[in-house]
């Protein structure tokens, strides 16, 4: 089974990982960790942003998930100004048959300004 599992770079994202692990069968799964970045600005070329940051988060997070016991297929990254699209869109190119990710749980006010791209996602990849 191909899982997909967006991070940000946030620990929470890993804490999900340990989450999964309770209840995949790791020995049926195919893990693909993807990260997508909020570009700090559209004028700063994405190979000026922290690449190498994110190289080092998504390889923490490999180390984790395979210290789970997860078979992790790939590592990936891009950047956007809208996470949730390009996840479901990156979801429905690997045939991906289920989305693990975790949300931040911000407070009521701040959720109703910037939303949740858990919950963007959750909407969107449903009619997948």
């Amino acid at each position: 089974m191909i899982v997909l599992v967006p991070i940000d770079g946030a620990e929470q994202s890993l804490c999900t990982l340990e989450r999964a692990a309770h209840f995949l069968d790791k020995e049926f799964c195919s893990l693909h960790l993807f990260m997508v970045q909020i570009p700090i600005s559209p004028e700063i070329p994405w190979e000026l942003e922290d690449s190498k940051e994110t190289e080092s988060y998504l390889n923490r997070a490999k180390a984790k998930a395979e210290s789970l016991g997860f078979k992790v297929d790939k590592t990936d990254y891009t950047t956007s100004y809208n996470p949730a699209d390009i996840i479901c869109n990156y979801a429905e190119a690997i045939a991906t048959q289920l989305i693990v990710m975790g949300s931040h749980w911000h407070k009521c006010i701040t959720q109703f300004f910037i939303g949740s791209v858990s919950e963007e996602v959750f909407k969107e990849a449903t009619s997948l």
